[in-house]
């Protein structure tokens, strides 16, 4: 039986004094110590940097229970693992946020008619995607680590937030197909990412964790608050979309840079 409590240095140190300590004599039995504790040197550098001990019961003569400290080496929040989660989600604001109109005005399609029907139909593509990808990637993609997962997901989200700037803003095309195919490849490659990354990098912890989760908001907050103030300065809505396909390349290789070696079986590179 073991549970595992974390406490500060001063909390340890006054629970070791407390401790009965076992001072165990020739042909006395220790039955009755309740536990014992070791390795409460106040010297120890990673008894001091560890937050956490183990209670365990040991049997092995059938009398004896221990409360044994175990200092762990505390795991180094990867910031960086953000960048990833960051430029998925940028992708995720263009299609959701007041991109979404300027895209739609872009196309020359006004707020009623059957065509304006049939683009807020084509909008909502981004959540049928991440539906379908958050029910059945094992089944479609099962044949891809989870690492690999991650990769093909922001592939996907890079197609889709690419469609726009290239073929709409920049070569002025008018076919509503385009909705349908960025819309929907973001949401595939959105619903995979979701349930794939933060699985990935657990093993470096709830700090890193942490810190990738904030690459949400921060990602909308980019593109639906400054990008849109930098657009009614003036600058070209395109060049948003453009940004949001940039970064997606340099968001994989950090994933490649932290990730890639412990995937493989190896340790997170050090930043």
């Amino acid at each position: 039986l073991k549970r595992i409590f974390h406490l500060g240095p001063r909390a340890r140190k006054h629970v070791a004094k407390m401790a009965p300590h076992r001072d165990v004599v020739a042909g006395q039995s220790d039955s009755h110590i309740p536990f014992k504790c070791c390795n409460t040197d106040e010297g120890s550098d990673a008894d001091d940097e560890a937050g956490a001990f183990s209670l365990q019961s040991e049997d092995s003569s059938g009398d004896d229970d221990s409360l044994t400290w175990s200092g762990g080496e505390s795991q180094r929040a990867v910031r960086s693992l953000m960048l990833p989660m960051l430029c998925v989600f940028q992708g995720y604001a263009a299609m959701v946020g007041p991109t979404q109109q300027k895209f739609k005005a872009e196309l020359g399609i006004g707020q009623t008619g059957t065509i304006a029907i049939v683009f807020t139909q084509a909008a909502v593509f981004v959540h049928y995607g991440k539906l379908v990808a958050r029910l059945g990637h094992d089944v479609a993609f099962g044949f891809l680590s989870p690492l690999g997962r991650v990769y093909l997901s922001m592939v996907l989200v890079l197609i889709g937030a690419m469609l726009p700037p290239l073929f709409v803003f920049d070569m002025h095309e008018r076919w509503i197909g385009f909705v349908f195919l960025s819309y929907g490849l973001t949401g595939i490659g959105i619903g995979v990412f979701e349930c794939t990354y933060l699985a990935v990098i657990t093993p470096m912890g709830k700090l890193t964790k942490a810190w990738a989760i904030m690459g949400i908001p921060l990602g909308f907050g980019i593109v639906n608050i400054l990008g849109l103030v930098c657009t009614s300065a003036g600058m070209p809505v395109s060049w948003l979309y453009w940004y949001i396909v940039g970064l997606l390349p340099v968001g994989m290789l950090t994933v490649r840079r932290n990730i890639g070696d412990k995937a493989a079986g190896g340790g997170p590179r050090p930043r």
